[in-house]
């Protein structure tokens, strides 16, 4: 009897939720609508922001690469015990889709993208008639490098990028706003552990043209820092302080970039758009209709891309989970490379759960009950997967 009761409760919390999520994430809204980053930082996150970087600035003896408990940064939270529906998972749990993200290995994809980020510090070669002088001077000058993340969620890619030192801005976007204050919060402690040299991290309202109008790539910031600028640091740290990163986090769904949401923006060296094109292509699926919309997304990240010297935008999908090799070939991955010709390649990124009542809790909560019973019959704490890189270089 009380099984079936619980069976009950299970059904009506999933009808309900089902219910409450008719709002289509691709609705595109005029860009004066888009609520600015500031609107999301209430008076009680900011104090959390400020306390989240006094933590980590004490916590000298604890290593910036130690799992994210052993930092404090992880408080418990419940587990639905059912698989929850993607859009209900944004908007409802995003704590709880946050801690299975922190269980996700992606060690592999952050190594390439640090890569890529030392490769696009450098600047471009100046011309040869500017004489050797000029040119050995500008051998030694580095790129502060720029970098949008486009269906951010909790800030898995954001937070690896904020990471490094070369990163001046960072510009998070999703159509859901619980997600982005969890963006929020990973970011800002993942700069403060990693990047002890900055002073803070300056949340703007909104990315703004660059004010000298030209496309040289000077040092100069390229987001709004206006009175409404929320900074988040040191004692008296503002966008001018030395080393300060900026960071524009807005609720921005793809429809919004097909429509021309970037027509205006500053532009990247590096824009990421992970574990995300896929839904657009879903929710636009049957016959060659997707075309259009991945088409669309794909023209206005593309013309996102700094033109002043080379420039990169990243794809990352999932290629098979609970498998060792790859083997999702979808037509996806296909147009990428023969349409637009990126380049591609793939990665090892397990879940790694602490134990084995973990992993069935996390995996039965995004992947399904099947998927949670396979994690309960083997006792398995690790579920494999594979994940496809595909880059496009704009040089």
């Amino acid at each position: 009897m009380q099984q079936q009761d619980e069976k009950e409760k299970r059904r009506r919390c999933r009808r309900r939720m089902r219910e409450e999520s008719s709002v289509n994430e691709f609705d595109a809204k005029p860009s004066s609508t888009i609520p600015l980053t500031t609107a999301l930082v209430s008076s009680e996150l900011r104090h959390e922001l400020q306390h989240i970087w006094n933590v980590a600035r004490t916590q000298d003896d604890v290593a910036p690469e130690a799992p994210a408990d052993e930092r404090g940064a992880e408080k418990a939270v419940d587990v639905p015990p059912f698989k929850v529906g993607t859009m209900e998972m944004y908007r409802r749990f995003p704590k709880q889709y946050d801690l299975l993200m922190r269980r996700h290995d992606c060690r592999a994809v952050q190594e390439y993208l640090d890569s890529l980020v030392l490769s696009l510090q450098q600047p471009p070669p100046p011309p040869a008639s500017d004489g050797e002088e000029k040119c050995v001077g500008a051998a030694d000058a580095k790129r502060d490098v720029r970098v949008a993340d486009f269906g951010c969620g909790t800030g898995r890619i954001a937070s690896m990028l904020c990471r490094h030192p070369a990163v001046s801005a960072v510009y998070c976007y999703d159509s859901e706003t619980p997600m982005l204050r969890e963006c929020l919060t990973n970011v800002v402690r993942s700069v403060a552990e990693a990047r002890r040299e900055t002073y803070g991290v300056c949340i703007c309202p909104r990315a703004t043209a660059r004010v000298d109008g030209n496309d040289e790539d000077t040092n100069v910031n390229t987001l709004e820092t206006s009175a409404a600028a929320v900074c988040v640091g040191s004692t008296g740290a503002t966008a001018q302080s030395p080393g300060t990163m900026l960071l524009c986090v807005r609720p921005v769904s793809f429809g919004d970039v097909q429509s021309g949401f970037l027509s205006t923006h500053p532009s990247c060296h590096l824009v990421v758009c992970a574990w995300s094109l896929s839904y657009v292509m879903r929710a636009q699926w049957g016959g060659d209709r997707w075309h259009a919309a991945v088409d669309a997304t794909l023209a206005g990240l593309i013309g996102l891309l700094d033109t002043s010297g080379a420039a990169a935008l990243v794809i990352i999908e999932t290629l098979g989970t609970d498998s060792i090799e790859p083997r999702r070939n979808n037509t996806l991955p296909q147009r990428l490379e023969s349409e637009y010709g990126f380049e591609q390649r793939w990665v090892r990124t397990d879940y790694k759960f602490r134990d084995v009542a973990e992993a069935v809790s996390l995996t039965r909560f995004f992947f399904g009950e099947s998927m949670a019973r396979r994690m309960a019959e083997g006792e398995r704490t690790v579920l494999p997967e594979c994940t496809g890189i595909w880059t496009l270089w704009r040089r």
